[in-house]
């Protein structure tokens, strides 16, 4: 319930920004006052940067969203405010970096829609012949660390990397038609690559 409450707060500190960016005149220190202190619905971190709940968004718009939410709690604003309102500001500016490091990345911004959509990840079943492949490229990229062969671990990451960029475009697409039980399954694959992606990149930066 508390989360919920917090989520409800920065997604009032949104819907104030937007208000009063149409009201340049009034005071900014009393704007994020009265910014940080509404309470509405309970939201989820696309409602705090008034984004539609989807997997495509335009990351550089968010980016900008996400800037003047920071410039409006900034603690300046609330220095000669009381300590209740300086708590909710902070509480409020960590909510709302919590919610920009997860709707920025692609792979967070999939796990958080599934997940607000009541989807277990946990119980997603993979085929056989996926999980196969997966086991032997392990036992090769296992090899790859074992020698410290930095060029096989670049030859490696290369398909990788290729197939985790096709698995990322058949997610796009299954988001696109509201597929859930397929965005899912594709989410789950993209998380045995990057898994892999990341112990061939240490190999290379070794």
């Amino acid at each position: 319930m508390g989360r919920a409450n917090d989520a409800a707060e920065a997604a009032a500190a949104a819907a104030r920004l937007r208000e009063s960016e149409s009201h340049a005149w009034m005071d900014e220190r009393s704007t994020a006052t009265s910014l940080a202190s509404e309470v509405t619905h309970a939201p989820n971190y696309f409602d705090v940067f008034d984004e539609e709940a989807k997997y495509d968004i335009d990351a550089s718009k968010l980016q900008g969203k996400f800037r003047q939410l920071q410039r409006l709690l900034h603690p300046d604003k609330f220095a000669a405010k009381s300590k209740k309102e300086q708590d909710l500001s902070d509480n409020l500016s960590a909510l709302v970096n919590q919610a920009y490091q997860t709707l920025s990345k692609p792979d967070s911004r999939a796990k958080y829609l599934l997940k607000v959509s009541g989807k277990d990840l946990d119980s997603v079943v993979l085929d056989t012949a996926f999980l196969g492949r997966m086991m032997e490229l392990n036992e090769e990229v296992a090899s790859v660390e074992e020698r410290r062969d930095q060029k096989s671990a670049e030859e490696y990451l290369k398909i990788v990397q290729t197939e985790a960029e096709q698995v990322s475009n058949q997610l796009s697409m299954a988001f696109e038609k509201d597929n859930l039980d397929q965005a899912s399954i594709e989410l789950a694959k993209l998380k045995y690559l990057r898994n892999i992606e990341g112990k061939l990149k240490e190999v290379i930066e070794q």
